[in-house]
């Protein structure tokens, strides 16, 4: 199913019907040029296969000139028609009889009963009477349809891209993987596997939302590493494992924008087997203190609830971390 969000519209769940004719002499009158429901009636549809249109979905040359549509597709509101003309040769479409204006017309029903025309395509020479094309022409529908079982509102459901940003793939529905009745955002009814992020750094750097849940392995043996938090968002953790054993310190800092630091972090560490907790807020957590070195295998994580982080982890030598 063709769901897709187009770079230049915030409209979402617009579906696409798409179809190709093509003949060499313009069919009779009342002749079925497609019909989803019959494999019969489809001899001057091109592309795609027949099997592959919406199910009901029926185009009828009814009287010369004048196409009927059936959308067999439940658009919320009238979906946009293109129809161009085919021409046997672009060089002279004005003296083969290509030169024909597509005129369009959407009935007032929506209703995807079989037998119910839906909208009207017309082909109109330059003095206004309607002639078939004769070589055939091109039909596409683009319209916003209802995703999901019982939401009514045409922008919910899956999407790709959001306004102008192809990069991203969302829904405002509830998810349910091996579930039919999700609760949440995403509801996984079974085992999920998730592999976490890891990423090395060996120089100064700043997590980004986008990174939250990730490792950072960091490797300060050739240099000091400082390291900015992001605005606090609720949900936001990461882990910084240290990759080195040498006395450049390796600071984090929590901020309130990304950039100035901000007293809003608690820890509560093991260093050298004893509890080490810190119940004042403060801004900056130091690995390494000058003269004491850390050791491979230290760790710290944080976790943030909106407002403040907090951090765990354990420390091999003593006084090798504080948070100040």
């Amino acid at each position: 199913m063709s769901v897709f969000r187009p770079l230049n519209s915030d409209e979402s769940n617009l579906f696409t019907v798409r179809c190709s004719f093509s003949w060499t002499s313009a069919p009779a009158d009342g002749t079925v040029l497609c019909d989803q429901s019959s494999s019969s009636d489809n001899s001057s549809l091109e592309t795609p296969t027949f099997n592959n249109l919406p199910q009901n979905f029926k185009v009828t040359l009814t009287g010369t000139g004048y196409i009927n549509i059936e959308y067999g597709k439940s658009f919320t509101t009238h979906p946009t028609i293109f129809a161009m003309v085919r021409s046997a040769s672009a060089s002279n479409a004005t003296t083969d009889g290509d030169a024909l204006t597509p005129c369009v017309s959407k009935q007032g029903t929506l209703s995807i009963a079989s037998g119910t025309t839906n909208a009207t395509v017309g082909f109109r020479n330059e003095s206004g009477a309607l002639t078939n094309p004769p070589s055939g022409f091109e039909l596409i529908l683009v319209g916003p349809i209802k995703v999901g079982v019982t939401t009514g509102n045409s922008n919910k459901g899956w999407s790709i891209g959001s306004g102008n940003d192809p990069n991203t793939v969302y829904s405002y529905l509830n998810v349910g993987i091996n579930t039919g009745s999700p609760g949440y955002a995403l509801e996984v009814a079974g085992a999920a596997t998730f592999r976490n992020n890891i990423s090395a750094k060996t120089a100064n750097f700043n997590p980004t939302t986008a990174e939250s849940g990730t490792t950072f392995t960091l490797d300060a043996s050739g240099n000091t590493i400082a390291i900015l938090l992001p605005t606090p968002v609720a949900g936001l953790k990461y882990k910084f494992i240290v990759k080195d054993t040498g006395s450049n310190d390796i600071t984090i800092t929590s901020t309130s924008d990304g950039t100035n630091a901000a007293n809003i972090s608690y820890a509560n560490l093991v260093i050298a087997g004893d509890a080490y907790s810190v119940t004042t807020v403060a801004d900056v957590l130091t690995l390494g203190d000058g003269a004491n070195n850390h050791t491979i295998g230290d760790y710290v994580e944080c976790e943030c609830d909106g407002t403040n982080w907090w951090w765990s982890g354990t420390i091999i030598v003593a006084s090798s971390a504080t948070l100040a």
